[in-house]
């Protein structure tokens, strides 16, 4: 599967992945051919099973195949697809049996192929009557050594009702599912793979015994890498918003209601109380939605109705149908009544008509109108009842047309867009449908949330948001009351009767809840009307109104091709999804910095090999194109999905002779054409797009920013596995496209009006930028630009937009002549990505975004010149370029001559480096050998290291004293600091406190003070510089770093730096190691590491070096977790890819849970050849790990792997699916990367603690990790 479904709304499972095989669903069998010893893989992977012994079966229209538990079993043969390894896969199968095993178990899915108990497998199975859990549905994966990870189920599912299950690994752990609830999960570590067939029906573990299923299976589903599901709330909200308070007197409750132009009707009713049923009402009260009010009809119902059990009525032609009901006096035995009541609007009356059979008085009955008819489903008289009746109001006939499989009380029957009518009921979590035309009955696989006893839902086929675009009815399922009534602080269940199946949204009410009433407002959006109550129910009754909203939908780009590479055959898709196309025959083009391709009209065009990721049929899609066409001598076709005949596809064209665009589509068997109105002109940009919303039907087509037309429209477009082509038509008429192609653009969704015009703004300049003047040092003054010199200016970016500009790519070229030292590019509000290496002559910044609306971004950009530069100052060219967007800007100094502006030597008192120290002071050497000049080498008063390892030590602060006159600029946090004073000469004292698992150094002490520098070197150097290149100082030996605690220092005294503070490490507690080594292969470092004990142990570091005894660097990005515990120990491997050949050093440290640590080693890998060397420099697969730290506040680090060049996609989503952060959309060589997030969004604005998801994607790999901010 190659797209993040953000909009999916499902909580079937949260799945993540990172094994780079096919993702999405690889097998789908779906057992309804019927005839055949073949079962075909619907997947389209090819993995067809051969049917041994199983017959085909079917009942009430379920299709399957019968196993009769004794030797029938379907064989798959082994696919690498199947191989897992340690990704996370689902395994669903439906199915039903009413037979335990009569031994361990009955193998419902089973990878497995030896009579060795010790081998690898996967295995979905019933338990049997020797088994583990007897009756219950179990996961289970082995390793081959005799441990398992097993998820058991609760429910039993022996009951010969079809249930649907689930086995999930998921995150590091196992998981099952049984009818969509989640029963049982735990920790699973397991690599299961083995090139073992599959088995349907069987184990051959216990082929000679057991392990054969007896019952019917329905269908069976598996997975690999299913998207991130967010559940419903991410798509909808739910508003609620009190209205009127109900009258005392009319808390009508338990009876029969409906709702109709903004009108519900409540007819009769009682006030409930504990003791009886009394108070019952007759009269017909109305609650007017639209002016909140209340009123009452002239008419009444013909007898008191005491209890209806808030049946719902139905309504046909004027007419409310209204099911039998208590009625007073009725209390303590059943009702007289059992005939329907007809409420006739139109002439005022309410009569009792046709009876139901004789003596059935029939209470808390369901029913719905469909089709003219009345159908009523179950009820309860004195035993609950199974009868469906159905009455023509018409005809004025009842007859029985069927019997549910279960007695029902208090159904819900909803007619669906689908033609059947579904209902279900809280005797039992059973869910049917009906056919009313053909009077079919089928049991669904799925169940409600609640069975007999446990909370329910009203039965009101109107009480149920049936939303027709999402397939699904929404329901309440609540609490108790404590007077025996329902739906407290009701949760909100979805029903999907297009997949079959519920979940729980994430949405929920507090309070009680009663008699509610659906009805589509004036977006014809169902909205929900709900009495409030009190459980004493003498309070007054309050009438909520509830929406589900649907949220925003997330765009995303699902092919994006810029056209700008300007030469090759190749146009790239720039949405991440990689469709590139094949360009054929058509030309490059650059035109006032807007680039594309150019199209002659003769077999001129570009062909995107098929993808469903582009057929349309069911989807919300936009289609946007910037283009030009030189000609209306005929029609033009710039976009195209289709051959030869339009019936299967869709395309986008200029009509030549009206000089308007026309979208047409076809559906297998006729075309639909919308065109617009607005006449384009020759040689003219336009931006052309077509938006479709699939749930509103609705067709527009914008020409720039001006919406042109728009169409009502409901049919289907056919799907096909065409390519996608940009500028041709392959009919007889040949109407290649004549004109220039600059961008296209497809959405997965239905791009606003707002949205079309803010892409149209984004599209055409509205970036601007703004330079200051280009200043250089002169070191040797000598009035030109000389190797070290530095070069420094600002750009100010203004984005004068309506929305966000993003991609913004800055780059400055230097003259041929002229390279840049290494690492001395720095810039603010950006991302260098070119101009730090060796003998680059120019630099590259990604700056990102620039917000809307007069939002602005300012860079300031430096640079140091490393080789001579011929002809001084004229030589280095600062022409920054300005790419993003369909955005180009060339910056200049001279609005006047437009000349670039070359760098204007200047003799500078600037601090480069940001050490508070003026360059002039420090000057131009290398007093440490890092190669970085001091005027650009932060050195601060001191650093805070680790005097073993030589690391700095974050997460301690100090304290001045006196604090009069000091002004602390860096408190120690981020592992140095530095203060300041003003007024008198004075003697200062400082202190410094550690952070957790710390102390400070009792083998290097601090220098008798105080410390003068009056007289002394500015600046007064103590101690070492931090390396360069990593996090730990040049030299961590005590000799190399006196420093002092007291100094006499006043305004004007030489700058004291490097005054660094020593650290030790507290040991941890208690950590017992039995093993520690490390071997080389020809492909990496193994090392190894088994434990005793574990108590308090947080986890491990692995530091390596080619010193054994000093200079160990750490080697992991995150903190390698602890598996074992105070009791036991755990084994561990890491595997190391060093780049240098020879002989490598490793210590381990163990991390306590309070901060503390110990370490161990060294231990040696010796014979890592310089060949080795080169294999292990690469990765050799893909790659995302856990983020480190994690939790995290406020930044974490990401690293991925990838083994081949590609482009590169890295999201943040919050846990509704939303996008929060684009981190990374770029092409990438091969390599190990490592990338940080801020805790900011899109906005650079700071995201609330949380879980979110992190999303990567290069090549076919893919890949979702969660993570946690925690403020």
């Amino acid at each position: 599967m190659k797209k993040l479904h953000s909009l999916i709304i499902s909580l079937l499972v949260l799945i993540t992945f990172t094994h780079s095989i096919q993702a999405g669903i690889i097998g789908k069998w779906t057992f309804d051919e019927m005839s055949g010893t073949t079962l075909t893989d619907q997947s389209g992977n090819g993995n067809h099973g051969t049917i041994h012994g199983a017959t085909w079966w079917e009942d009430g229209g379920v299709k399957g195949l019968q196993f009769d538990g004794i030797d029938d079993f379907i064989e798959i043969p082994h696919n690498d697809i199947f191989n897992f390894s340690t990704d996370d896969f689902a395994i669903e199968a439906v199915f039903k049996t009413d037979i335990i095993p009569n031994e361990s178990w009955g193998a419902i899915w089973s990878k497995h192929n030896t009579a060795n108990w010790h081998d690898k497998e996967i295995f979905l199975n019933i338990s049997g009557t020797v088994g583990i859990a007897p009756g219950k549905a179990v996961f289970e994966l082995s390793d081959g050594t005799g441990y398992f990870e097993r998820a058991i189920s609760t429910t039993d599912i022996c009951d010969g009702q079809f249930h649907t299950v689930r086995g999930v690994r998921e995150g590091g752990k196992i998981k099952i599912y049984v009818d969509g609830i989640l029963e049982h999960e735990t920790s699973a570590t397991i690599n299961p793979d083995k090139n073992n067939p599959v088995n349907i029906g069987r184990s051959l573990y216990r082929n000679a015994c057991c392990g054969y299923f007896n019952g019917v299976i329905d269908k069976i589903t598996l997975w690999h890498d299913p998207p991130p599901a967010p559940p419903v709330n991410s798509q909808y909200d739910l508003v609620v918003e009190e209205l009127t308070d109900v009258p005392l007197a009319m808390n009508q409750l338990i009876t029969s209601y409906f709702t109709l132009d903004n009108k519900i009707y409540i007819f009769g009713g009682r006030l409930p109380t504990t003791t009886s049923l009394v108070q019952a009402y007759d009269e017909i009260r109305v609650y007017d939605i639209v002016n909140d009010s209340w009123s009452e009809l002239p008419f009444k119902m013909p007898y008191e109705i005491a209890d209806n059990g808030e049946a719902p009525a139905s309504f046909f032609n004027n007419h409310f149908y209204v099911p039998p009901s208590f009625a007073t006096g009725d209390a303590g035995g059943w009702g007289s009544h059992n005939k329907i009541i007809d409420v006739d609007l139109v002439n005022g009356t309410a009569i009792e008509t046709h009876a139901f059979p004789t003596n059935w008085r029939i209470w808390n009955v369901g029913n719905c109108e469909a089709n003219g008819k009345i159908y009523f489903f179950g009820g309860h008289m004195g035993a609950d009842r199974t009868e469906i009746f159905e009455y023509d109001p018409q005809t004025d006939v009842l007859q029985q047309v069927g019997n549910m499989s279960m007695p029902q009380i208090g159904v819900n029957p909803t007619f669906a867009n689908n033609g059947w009518i579904y209902y279900w009921s809280w005797r039992s979590s059973q869910i049917e449908r009906f056919n009313p035309t053909t009077y079919q009955i089928e049991t669904m696989s799925a169940k409600m949330p609640y069975s007999y006893n446990q909370p329910y839902w009203t039965s009101n086929p109107n009480s149920n948001w049936h939303i027709p675009a999402d397939n699904a009815f929404y329901f309440f399922s609540g609490n108790p009351t404590p007077d025996g009534g329902v739906n407290k602080d009701p949760v909100i269940y979805k029903y999907d009767y297009a997949n079959d199946f519920v979940e729980n949204t994430g949405l929920n009410l507090e309070g009680v809840y009663t008699n509610t009433h659906a009805v589509k407002d004036e977006n014809d959006q169902y909205v929900l009307y709900a009495f409030k109550y009190n459980p004493d129910h003498y309070s007054p009754y309050q009438i909520n109104k509830l929406t589900l909203s649907p949220k925003q939908s997330q765009c995303e780009l699902i092919g994006y091709w810029k056209f700008d590479e300007m030469s090759g055959n190749t146009a790239y898709d720039s949405s991440g999804y990689d469709n590139n196309g094949q360009v054929i025959n058509a030309t490059w083009f650059e035109e006032n910095g807007r680039k594309g391709l150019a199209f002659d009209g003769e077999d001129d065009y570009v062909s995107v090999p098929h993808d469903n990721l582009f057929n349309l049929s069911d989807k919300n899609f936009s289609i946007v194109c910037w283009t030009k066409v030189n000609t209306f001598d005929r029609n033009h076709h710039f976009i195209r999905k289709h051959h030869d005949h339009i019936e299967n596809g869709y395309q986008f064209v200029i009509i030549g002779a009206q000089q308007i665009i026309d979208f047409t589509y076809g559906n297998n068997i006729t075309n639909f054409t919308f065109r617009g109105n607005i006449q384009l002109n020759i040689d003219e940009w336009y931006m052309l797009s077509v938006t479709y919303d699939h749930t509103l039907k609705k067709v527009k087509l914008y020409v720039n920013d001006e919406l042109d037309t728009e169409f009502d429209h409901e049919t289907q477009m056919a799907d096909n596995t065409f390519d996608l082509w940009f500028g041709h038509d392959d009919s007889p008429l040949h109407w290649d496209y004549d004109g220039a192609i600059d961008d296209i653009r497809i959405y997965n969704c239905a791009l606003t009006e707002t949205e079309i015009v803010n892409l149209f703004q984004t599209h055409t300049n509205s970036l601007t930028a703004t330079k200051s003047d280009a200043l250089s040092t002169d070191n040797d003054n000598d009035g030109n630009v000389d190797p070290g010199d530095k070069i420094k200016y600002t750009i100010i970016l203004t984005n004068t937009g309506s929305s966000e500009t993003q991609g913004i790519i800055f780059t400055d070229n230097v003259d041929a002549n002229t390279t840049l030292i290494v690492g001395s590019v720095t810039t603010t509000n950006g991302t260098i990505t070119k101009g730090n290496v060796a003998n680059d002559t120019s630099v590259e910044i990604n700056v990102g975004s620039v917000p809307g609306n007069g939002g602005t971004v300012t860079i300031t950009f430096e640079a140091t010149v490393n080789s001579p530069v011929p002809g001084g100052v004229t030589a280095v060219n600062n022409q920054g370029v300005f790419n993003g967007n369909g955005v180009t800007n060339l910056l200049t100094d001279d609005p006047d001559t437009g000349t670039p502006d070359d760098a204007t030597v200047t003799q500078l008192s600037a601090d480069f480096d940001n050490d508070a120290i003026p360059n002039d002071i420090e000057g131009h050497g290398d007093r440490d050998g890092d190669n970085i000049p001091n005027d650009h080498d932060f050195d601060p008063q001191g650093w805070i290291y680790n005097e073993v390892t030589g690391e700095i030590v974050s997460g301690g602060t100090i304290t001045v004293n006196p604090l009069t006159n000091v002004n602390i600029v860096h408190d120690g946090s981020s592992g140095f600091y530095q203060f300041f004073v003003s007024g008198a000469e004075a003697e200062y004292t400082l202190s410094y406190t550690p952070p957790a698992g710390n102390e400070i150094s009792t083998t290097c002490s601090a220098q008798p003070g105080p410390l003068d520098p009056t007289g002394g070197p500015n600046p007064y150097v103590l101690g070492s510089s931090k390396n360069g290149t990593s996090n730990t100082l040049v030299s961590n030996e005590c000799s190399n770093n006196p420093y002092y605690w007291t100094f006499r220092i006043a305004p004007g005294d030489p700058f004291i730096i490097n005054n660094n503070i020593p650290l030790k490490q507290v040991a941890a507690t208690n950590i017992t190691l039995s093993s520690f080594s490390a071997r080389v292969n020809n492909k990496t470092v193994n090392i190894q590491w088994t434990t005793e004990t574990e108590p308090d142990n947080a986890g491990f570091n692995i530091y390596r070096s080619r010193d054994e005894a000093d200079n160990y660097e750490k080697i992991n990005t995150t903190l390698i977790p602890a598996q074992g515990n105070a009791s036991t120990g755990a084994s561990y491997s890491f595997a190391d890819t060093p780049t240098d050949p020879g002989t490598h050093y490793y210590k381990l440290e163990a991390v306590s849970l309070d901060g503390s640590n110990s370490f161990h080693g060294p231990i040696e890998a010796a014979g890592v050849t310089s060949v080795e060397a080169e294999k292990l420099s690469l990765p050799d697969k893909y790659y995302l790990s856990q983020n480190y730290p994690n939790p995290f506040n406020p930044e974490t680090i990401i690293q991925y792997n990838i083994p081949k060049d590609g482009f590169v996609k890295l999201n943040i989503y919050d846990m509704q699916g939303q996008l929060v952060r684009n981190l990374l959309s770029e092409k990438k060589s091969a390599g190990i990367y490592f990338i940080s997030w801020n805790g900011k969004n899109n906005n650079g604005t700071k995201v609330t603690s949380s879980v979110y998801l992190y999303y990567f994607k290069s090549g076919d790999f893919s890949s979702t990790k969660k993570m946690i901010l925690m403020k």
